[in-house]
């Protein structure tokens, strides 16, 4: 499996002689600790609450592994599935100076760790790990061409780093839909056709709590058009990772969106046009021609990111006029940008473009495309195609 460093990860991680990992399933958790911290005892807490140790192939109770968890440098993985008595005894201190706890389940990592009355506040360099980074994407991998920028798009996701394009959008669903449940049987929360409605509608580009309830109503998944009976579903998606709220400029309201492109993508598929219905039939081309049709919204996502870490700035939404990119720090605009991920973008494309940025007030206004030769006519705008975002990645000191 190929890993792609994550420098401020792993410093924390080797800096820290107790910590708390954290984070959606799926994102690396287990990659990185064990990698980083190689020669520690690695421990795996099966769903029994049974403590397992790969090298051995053994399992044991807590009574049995507590004289191996006192004299070792100790990772535990999945630790919420542990007796209750291990997080006394975390509590009490009657566990190694140096322990390193993982969980992917984010509702008892707030009732141990994370809220402001969890036992074990204070205890645990808190450490959460989202999707890969696309700034260490860019570093890691150096795209040079469209198709090869398009898969690390999706590499986001580490499962599907070394997958061929194709491969990673036939497979979208399955993974999505298996991610969906497994976290929500970690989360002790029932599946719900909702939360799957919810995912579906989202991923089409409605993005606010309103609309998103008017769009469920018509589905016939709620009983009336009342924002109340989804706020709840919204809450739970936001905290296990699947979406995320970003401000609307000057504005206490959000919008949402998926926060992976991957379960994005599968969304959008299987609201449009039934993935399970004949995906056999519809073949590599069919899903190639919606990826590129969507592209743009996935790279916009992408490209905001990687202008947040590459400049340290907030990500709002501008919707008059609406902007791919914005970005903020504290009240003031810093950048503004759109994303043009086409093969020709005409001199009437250009000014548009301009006329639109020039309507607001920002430091850098910003024309993302994939070569700077598609652009048929000049610009005032400061353009950004792959050589120089690789180009700019490579640059930035890694902290």
């Amino acid at each position: 499996m190929i890993y792609v460093p994550r420098p401020w990860h792993e410093e924390l991680l080797r800096g820290s002689k107790r910590a708390l990992l954290f984070g959606r399933r799926k994102t690396g958790k287990t990659t990185l600790v064990r990698r980083v911290l190689g020669d520690w005892l690695y421990i795996y807490v099966k769903p029994s609450g049974e403590f397992f140790l790969p090298e051995e192939d053994a399992s044991y109770d807590l009574r049995s592994i507590l004289p191996l968890l006192r004299r070792s440098r100790v990772i535990v993985d999945e630790f919420h599935r542990a007796p209750r008595e291990f997080i006394y005894r975390l509590q009490a201190g009657d566990m190694p100076e140096e322990i390193v706890l993982v969980t992917s389940t984010l509702h008892l990592a707030e009732k141990f760790t994370l809220s402001q009355d969890a036992p074990l506040k204070g205890l645990f360099t808190e450490i959460p790990v989202p999707l890969l980074e696309p700034l260490n994407l860019l570093r890691y991998f150096k795209p040079t061409t469209k198709e090869e920028f398009e898969k690390i798009v999706f590499y986001q996701e580490p499962t599907q780093i070394g997958k061929e394009l194709y491969l990673i959008l036939e497979g979208s669903l399955n993974f999505s839909l298996s991610l969906l449940s497994e976290v929500l049987r970690e989360e002790e929360v029932s599946f719900s056709r909702r939360l799957e409605g919810i995912l579906r509608v989202t991923s089409t580009g409605e993005s606010r709590p309103s609309r998103i309830t008017s769009k469920l109503y018509s589905m016939g998944l709620i009983p009336k058009e009342n924002t109340g009976l989804v706020s709840k579903y919204i809450d739970l998606l936001v905290k296990t990772g699947f979406l995320e709220k970003i401000r609307i400029y000057k504005s206490k309201r959000y919008i949402l969106r998926h926060v992976s492109p991957l379960t994005a993508f599968a969304f959008y598929v299987e609201e449009k046009y039934g993935f399970y219905e004949g995906i056999s039939l519809w073949g590599k081309e069919f899903l190639l021609k919606v990826f590129r049709n969507r592209a743009s919204f996935y790279i916009e996502q992408f490209m905001e990111r990687f202008f947040s870490e590459l400049w340290g700035l907030k990500p709002v939404k501008i919707l008059e006029p609406e902007v791919d990119i914005a970005l903020m720090e504290y009240k003031k605009l810093k950048i503004i940008g759109e994303v043009k991920w086409k093969n020709k973008v005409s001199q009437k494309e250009i000014r548009e473009v301009e006329e639109k940025l020039g309507k607001l007030n920002a430091e850098k206004k910003i024309l993302v495309v994939p070569e700077e030769t598609v652009l048929e006519g000049e610009t005032s705008l400061e353009v950004w195609d792959i050589e120089k975002i690789s180009r700019e990645a490579s640059h930035k000191p890694r902290t």
